[in-house]
């Protein structure tokens, strides 16, 4: 954009496409048929925003019985050629706009049924009322326009769409070139692939209009010759096959026949019923509707006839037809159901009146009740009652449940006691028909149907204190004839029930306590009660207890559902029973054959032997030769869908559980449970779908391999088998061996499973593991907090783990695999780990019963194990015996290192995790091969810290549980590797194995650590003689070795190796030193100054007596006396069990001690301690951040934080603790000195470690002193300014400009939910300035990163948090952006226009914004227009130097103007004050002149007593100041002084309103294109960017493009170009709610 004449300048916040607001919203296009935005081009866009003038063209359109061509052309040429047809480049007004989108929103809403919107359509275009006309024109429109989008249009979106189209050719809708373009893009869909979307469109518009097939012979041979034309339902293949004869099929013409003269003989009945059977009421699932029409009647007559007939056309549709594409409706239970009760034989008024109802009932709302019950009245005589009660049950009530109350309220106004009784029995005989309904067949939408009516039956009768009869409905006996027969039954019953009861909450007779209620709340509960009840069921339950306010413990129950003696009243019809034998478990069928751990993954080969060919198979019986095709054929159908299959199951598997189990365990605290939960599950889920998902494409792929293989042996050509003989073979071996490759698919995909889903749960698991390892009870806050507020303690979820109860499904899921019979190795394994269990629980209670407090945390890990076996015991699986190894061997290393030095607890530790290991070393478990290369694994994963613990490692390796030699390999490449800890481990283990003197023979050979011996010596090597820790060492290594005979003089000999003393400066740091730049450079200067400032404020910080780092050996004893003090703090910190008062009695001891070493008797001792302690700590977190090999960062940053944290409760230890409670000055003093001490040790380590700076000790420092200050109470009032203006002062100290490699961490600490609420919320505004001063230092140092039109990454993330937290100030402290926008303006760079707009968007809380898109707003007549703003800021001080500044004043008085003054101006504009050479202009002074100009004048009209308005600002000498300028500067100045005067275009004020005049006038006053093109460019590329936008700077583009006396649209630069020209035409329409039509400018506001 930046060479086109309008000058576009692309910034890094400047998108120039992306929207100023959506007005439409929708699915890949817009279901709702809105408009689209104006600079918006997504798809589902209803059009271009200029559209092209109709072709003078206007091709023939073919007539019903003309014979069409085929529409050949590709869809590129279809758009062309839809564009010519007339009417697609239509533009209507923005009320027929509205009305067109709203009819499809309610359409889509399932407000209307397709049927209603097509009666409609046709009124409408048969309307002489010339806006109905045009609202048709315009939803053919918009429907046609949308086709290139319905592709990306959801399922049931795209399905009511179809039925849609189809139906305008049904009904005539569309001729000539509509009707034309019609038949292509149908055509056009049916073409694609039968996995395409717009296949599926194509069946159903088909299948809408196949009626009319027989006129269209030409069209019905082009849609027969598609190459998968025979793969389309039958009914619709018979309707084209005889189209093309220009015929119906055969039955379809009787049936048409049938029902034509019944109504020749029958009249309004069928018209009724035709009515009432049309297809699409509502749409269920992600099927299609169906479609029966009955054409409409021509005489009166006869109506039992009619309606016989009809429910004949019904019959026969459903039994005669064939497949359809689409789903039976959701009514068409209950059409079914009138025949044979006499409501199918109802008189029906004539159409017209029929229309009219519908329409009326269309447009019902709350607002016309009354008027449109008169109405209903007037149209409809008592003859017509029933049918209208059917009317309103049947095709509203039944399918508008959102409309119940509205429709209740109707049926009051109307006041027909008849009509409301008809209602009344039409839904209990609804009720019915659904309830005595096949149920096992029936789908969600008779449940639906059956819940709304229950809904409805509660309003019309318990809710109007009208009781429900026993001869109608017995809601008892329904619930528990339900539960008799099953959980189908139930799951139509109960909801209805529940609906039913709910509307007794606005009941005064039927509400709580009312016997009659309580007696069925109390069967509900004895339901709710069952175990095996299905969630969704109880849940309704839980839901209507609480809507009546009543404790489901507080409802009496007496037993009823036990009672099978009772007699009740039969209200469900006899269904087929479900024949699944109770209790066996998930999906394990008759057919399966298999064990789990009987099938082999170690490729197919290994499962062949299981293949079946009988001698029974007509094929082996002949020639059994054949037996060996059988075989390739099921290994190549297993090739050919295993990795499909697999693939789509673990991905629905995996999505599914980690939803679940999350949701589940949130609040569960041991990860080992979440684990197993969810192996268990998804193991079951996978299992399961791929069962289901390959089960018939295994049996189709194996019959076709097969016969191929036949096809080609020429034993089937000897043997002479006929192909209906090899049909039936083929088809018998594909059933017989189908289980074989099933299980082995199975298996597959469920071994994979679970590692996928460790990785998917891993970020749950390694938070709960660093809170146990931080000796932390993990819990969820937000979770908790959700839970307890809005769960019901039934289904609560509870801190303390997850219950028994909760676990039910998941030990459901582990019990069998869905596919394979249970293992007969789970009784034995299960009985064995019991028995284990059994063993741990007996060292348990020997451990408890010494009642020893230090027992404790080793007892509740033998307890958790223990109930981990348990668990595992069931399931004789790998995953599961996998996690329980885990546990114990990981129980094994932690506990041992730690344990206290007591015998007895030792023995009994140690040996309940050994017979752990052991049991499952059992043969009747998983064998000692398997638990020793697995216990090994887990050796090798642990952490250095518990791992490289000599004594249990000797444990395992006697006990045969880990490899000796792969111990030797493993150990000695981790010494190679530079391990320390390594190290270390293995000069004590050789020591320990072979060291003579301790009597003991050896448990190894000198073989079994060769690795080691050589590791080792290659240590002593003197090229390894720099590291410290291993020179100290290898005096122990010498004597390790010496215990090796074999290495005894080799060791000798090697201790006159002497060490090289070769100390470099690391690599990196130095390469970082030679890639400072020159800003870098300057930032180490500045840090260098500050450090040097704070060293002259304080001596004490620089006193270097004792050396940084715990590496180093400590020079003095007291520097080893402050890190043995912080040691003892932190632990003295983390303990946990005691009292707030135990707390501070221990905390005031350590006070005293630290006294009583004069660590605190002065304030330079205090400066030392904190200094030394600051070094410290941050040098263990670089520690742990850098040096801990192996471990996970989130775990090395939660042992930073253990640090770290424990420091700031040491400060605030000692704030609370010190001096006297009420000297305030103190207590700040000593905070400050804190304060300043940390932020020395920052500047001190960014300037040393340069590039290896990390900001996470510093930032957790700062961040929790702020949380432990608002928590402890010391930022109370007295306090709190204070406090804020000491924080404030610091981080002024450490901004980014000094300090750059904190700026991520010190722009979360200003923005700290602290420090926002205490600086911007102090009383006074107090803190405002403090706040305004840290937010300019972040936009100082990032503004010469932003002037560049490429930021690196770095700054990028920098930048978004700069633009949230403009964002929080925007939305909570708006009034602060509003006084200091001037200060900020200054220093946002001129490309960044969102961060401006941001700041600009701002207006006070106390004010309402007028609507700028409001048609002719008055600006000058708005209450606010007249208000000064609030500034904050003393901007007339930057009118530098004082000489220009009384210049200005004097050219502004009246009699002042000077003719030099605008020379002066210009030269002062040009001497620029920044180092930046890039800047020409001094924009703060620049910025300051605008706006005191500006204030100057406007307070001058204000003086008047006048009003602001386009000629008061024009000849003055404050205009002339803005002529001059935009005349003489050049285009660089020129765009700065524009920006400048458009920053004061921001919420309704005096001065937004003068700046705007300003700008306008410029503009029409513009000597030259150029200057007009500018301030169009200046406005415009404000507006372009992502919301929000400045209210000023769209009142002022609106006038500016609006407005005739400006002639915007006549200037050369807006049609300088086509995308220039429709990027302003997009701009206008959007910011004037309408285009301009011929790009004439309607009439704008003054």
């Amino acid at each position: 954009m930046a060479s086109q004449p309008l000058g576009l300048h692309p910034s890094s916040d400047m998108p120039v496409d992306k929207p100023l607001g959506s007005i439409g919203t929708g699915f890949g296009g817009n279901p709702n048929m809105g408009g689209s935005s104006a600079f918006s081009s997504a798809a589902g866009a209803m059009g271009p925003f200029v559209p092209q003038p109709p072709s003078a063209r206007t091709p023939s359109a073919p007539s019903p019985n003309t014979t069409m061509q085929p529409p050949q052309p590709p869809s590129g040429e279809i758009r062309k050629q839809a564009a010519q047809v007339p009417g697609m480049d239509a533009t209507f007004s923005p009320e027929v706009e509205e009305e067109a989108n709203d009819n499809f929103k309610r359409l889509y809403n399932r407000a209307l049924t397709i049927d209603d919107v097509l009666d409609m359509l046709r009124q409408y275009k048969e309307s002489p009322d010339t806006k109905q006309k045009d609202v048709f024109q315009c939803m053919l429109r918009n429907l046609f326009e949308e086709y290139k989008f319905f592709s990306s249009y959801p399922d049931k979106e795209l399905q009511i769409t179809g039925l849609l189209f189809g139906g305008l050719i049904e009904h005539n809708l569309v001729t000539y070139m509509y009707l034309g373009l019609a038949l292509r893009y149908v055509l056009e869909s049916l073409r694609k692939p039968s996995t395409h979307k717009l296949y599926q469109f194509g069946l159903n518009c088909l299948d809408r209009f196949k009626h009319r097939l027989k006129e269209y012979p030409q069209y019905c041979g082009h849609v027969a010759s598609i190459p998968h034309f025979q793969e389309f339902p039958k009914n619709i293949a018979d309707f084209v096959s005889f189209g093309k004869e220009g015929k119906e099929p055969p039955a379809e013409a009787f049936r048409q026949q049938a029902s034509s003269s019944s109504a020749h003989a029958s009249g309004p009945g069928a018209a009724d019923l035709a009515g009432l059977v049309h297809a699409e009421h509502s749409m269920t699932g992600g099927g299609t509707s169906v479609s029966i029409q009955v054409p409409a009647p021509v005489s009166s007559s006869g109506a039992a006839t009619a309606s016989t007939a009809i429910a004949t056309v019904l019959r026969e549709g459903r039994e005669g037809a064939g497949p359809s594409v689409a789903n039976a409706t959701n009514i068409d239970t209950l059409v079914i159901g009138m025949e044979g009760t006499g409501s199918d034989q109802l008189d029906s008024p004539p159409e017209s009146i029929r229309d009219r109802i519908s329409f009326l009932c269309n447009n019902l709302s709350r607002n016309n009740i009354k008027e449109k019950a008169k109405e209903f009245v007037d149209l409809l005589s008592n003859e017509y009652l029933a049918w209208a009660a059917q009317y309103l049950v049947m095709k509203r009530i039944t399918i508008e449940q959102n409309y119940h109350d509205m429709y209740m309220q109707f049926l009051i106004h109307i006041s027909i006691h008849k009509l409301t009784d008809m209602v009344l029995n039409e839904t209990y005989r609804n009720i019915k028909v659904l309830l005595t309904s096949d149920k096992e067949n029936a789908g969600f939408s008779d449940r639906s149907l059956l819940k709304n009516l229950g809904n409805w039956l509660g309003l019309m009768t318990l809710g109007q204190d009208r009781p429900i009869l026993h001869r109608d409905l017995v809601l008892k006996d329904l619930i528990l004839e339900a539960h008799r027969r099953g959980q189908q039954d139930l799951l139509f019953v109960v909801p209805f029930v529940t609906k039913v009861l709910d509307a007794c909450q606005s009941s005064s007779v039927f509400g709580p306590p009312s016997p009659w209620l309580m007696a069925n709340l109390g069967v509900l509960c004895e339901l709710h009660a069952l175990p095996d009840l299905k969630l969704n069921l109880k849940f309704a339950i839980e839901v209507l207890c609480k809507d009546l306010g009543i404790e489901m413990k507080e409802i009496p129950t007496y037993d009823l559902l036990n009672d099978k003696d009772r007699l009740i009243k039969e209200q469900l019809t006899t269904a087929k029973e479900k024949n699944v034998p109770p209790g066996e478990p998930g999906l394990v069928t008759q057919s399966a054959r298999f064990t789990y751990n009987e099938v082999n993954t170690n490729g197919f080969q290994t499962m062949v032997h299981h293949i079946i060919a009988t001698e029974e198979n007509p094929l082996f019986n002949s020639c059994p030769q054949l037996k060996a095709a059988i075989r390739t054929a099921v290994s190549q159908a297993v090739t050919e869908l295993m990795p499909p299959v697999v693939e789509r199951s673990i991905k629905i598997a995996i999505a599914t559980t980690e939803q679940i189990v999350r949701k589940d365990f949130a609040l569960e605290a041991d990860e080992q449970q979440m684990r197993l939960a969810a192996q268990s599950m998804v193991r079951n889920l996978t299992a399961g779908m791929v069962m289901i998902t390959c089960r018939e494409p295994l049996i189709v792929s194996i019959t076709n391999h097969l016969k191929q293989a036949l096809a080609q042996d020429i034993n089937v050509r000897n043997y002479g088998l006929d192909k209906a003989t090899i049909e039936a073979g083929c088809n018998l071996s594909a059933a017989e061996n189908v289980e074989v490759a099933c299980a082995f698919i199975q298996k597959t995909a469920v071994e994979r499973v679970v590692s996928e889903m460790e990785k998917r749960i891993i970020d749950e698991i390694e938070t709960r593991q660093q809170h146990r390892l931080a000796g932390r009870h993990y819990v969820n806050d937000t979770v908790r907090t959700y839970q307890m507020e809005h769960m019901p303690p039934a289904i609560r979820l509870k801190v303390t783990g997850t219950e028994a109860n909760q676990m039910t499904v998941y030990d459901e899921f582990s019990r069998c695999l869905p596919g394979f019979l249970p293992s007969d190795g789970h009784t034995d394994f299960g009985q064995l780990m019991e028995k284990t269990a059994a063993e741990v629980d007996q060292h348990v209670r020997a451990l408890s019963s010494s009642q020893m407090p230090s027992f404790t945390p080793f007892i509740n890990l033998m307890t958790s194990l223990a109930a981990l076996i348990r668990q595992v015991a069931p399931k004789h699986e790998n995953t599961a015996a996998q996690m329980l190894l885990q546990k114990a061997v990981d129980g094994f290393l932690e506990g041992m290192p730690s344990i206290p030095r007591d015998r007895e607890l030792v023995s009994h530790f140690r040996d309940s995790h050994l017979v752990v290991l052991h049991a499952l070393q059992d043969p009747r478990a998983f064998g000692h091969q398997w638990t020793l290369k697995n216990t090994t694994r887990i050796w090798h994963e642990a952490r250095e810290e518990i791992k490289y613990n000599v004594e249990s490692v000797l444990i395992l390796i006697r006990t045969h549980l880990i490899v000796a030699r792969d111990l030797d390999t493993y150990v000695a490449k981790a010494i190679d590797a530079g391990s320390y800890s390594a190290l270390v481990f293995a000069t004590k283990y050789i020591h320990r194995v072979f060291n003579s003197e301790s009597g003991e023979t050896p448990m190894l050979a000198e073989g079994d650590v060769t690795q080691l011996a050589e590791a080792l010596t290659g240590q002593l090597n003197p090229r390894h003689g720099a590291d410290t820790s291993i020179t100290q060492l290898s005096t122990h290594i010498r004597q390790a070795l010496s215990c090796l005979p074999m290495h005894a003089h080799a060791t000798a000999h090697g201790m006159e190796a002497s060490s090289a003393d070769d100390s470099v400066l690391p690599g990196n740091l130095a390469a970082a030193g030679e890639g400072l730049d020159k800003s870098a450079g300057a930032s180490m200067s500045a840090c260098a100054q500050a450090i040097a400032t704070m060293e002259a404020q304080d001596p004490a910080l620089h006193k270097q007596d004792d050396p940084v780092g715990m590496s180093d050996k400590l020079a003095s004893s007291s520097n080893v006396q402050v890190e043995y003090l912080l040691t003892e703090w932190v632990r003295l910190h983390h303990q946990v069990g005691y009292s707030i008062k135990d707390l501070d009695r221990m905390h005031e001891a350590y006070l005293q001690r630290l006294r009583s070493s004069n660590m605190l008797k002065s304030d330079e001792s205090i400066t030392r301690f904190f200094r030394i302690s600051t070094e410290l700590c941050v040098e263990l977190c670089y520690r742990n951040l850098q040096g801990d090999v192996g471990q996970g960062t989130l775990l090395s940053r939660a042992k930073c934080y253990h640090t770290m944290d424990a420091f700031v409760k040491l400060a605030i230890v000692f704030l609370k603790h010190s001096g006297e409670p009420n000297n305030v000055t103190a207590r700040v003093s000593l905070l400050g000195k804190i304060l300043q001490t940390v932020a020395y040790c920052l500047l001190k380590d960014h300037t040393q470690r340069m590039f290896e700076f990390h900001q996470l000790p510093y930032h957790r420092f700062f961040s929790m002193l702020l949380l432990e200050l608002s928590m402890s109470g010391l930022l109370a009032e007295v306090l709190s300014f204070h406090v804020m203006q000491t924080f404030c002062s610091v981080f002024r100290r450490i901004n980014p400009q000094t300090c750059p490699g904190f700026a991520y961490g010190w722009l979360e600490l200003i923005s700290h939910r602290v420090m926002l609420t205490k600086l911007l919320g102090a009383t006074n505004q107090k803190g405002w300035p403090l706040f305004q001063q840290l937010l300019l230092d972040m936009m100082k140092f990032m503004a010469p990163f932003l002037r560049n039109a490429e930021l690196p990454k770095s700054m990028q993330h920098l930048y978004k948090g700069l633009l949230r937290v403009l964002l929080v100030l925007l939305h909570d402290f708006p009034e602060f952006l509003c006084d200091y926008h001037f200060v900020f303006c200054d220093v946002v760079p001129p490309n960044c226009i969102q961060m401006r707009n941001l700041i600009l968007s701002a207006f006070p809380r106390n004010m309402r914004l007028p609507d700028p898109f409001t048609p002719n707003l008055k600006v000058d007549q708005l209450t606010d227009i007249s208000q000064q703003p609030r500034l904050l800021v003393n901007f007339a001080a930057s009118l530098h130097p004082p000489a220009l500044r009384n210049s200005l004043e004097n050219f502004l008085k009246p009699t002042g103007h000077s003719s030099n003054f605008h020379a002066e101006l210009l030269t002062y504009l040009q001497q620029t004050q920044s180092d930046d050479t890039s800047l020409r202009y001094n924009v703060p002074l620049l910025n300051a002149v605008v706006l005191y100009t500006g204030t100057q004048a406007v307070n001058s009209i204000l003086s008047k007593n006048a009003t602001v308005t386009t000629q008061m600002v024009a000849n003055n000498a404050h205009m002339s100041i803005f002529q001059h300028l935009i005349t003489n500067l050049d285009t660089e100045g020129r765009y700065l002084l524009l920006n400048s005067i458009g920053n004061q275009l921001r919420y309704p004020n005096c001065h937004t309103h003068y700046f705007s005049c300003v700008l306008l006038h410029l503009f029409v006053e513009a000597s030259c294109e150029a200057v007009q093109e500018q301030i169009t460019r200046v406005l415009l590329e404000r507006l372009i960017v992502n919301r929000p936008h400045p209210w000023g700077l769209l009142i002022t583009f609106i006038e500016l493009i609006k407005n005739p006396m400006y002639s915007f649209w006549s200037h050369q630069f807006v049609h300088c170009a086509p995308e220039i020209e429709k990027l302003f035409e997009s701009v206008a329409r959007s910011c004037t709610q309408s285009k301009p039509a011929g790009r004439e400018i309607v009439e704008g506001h003054d």
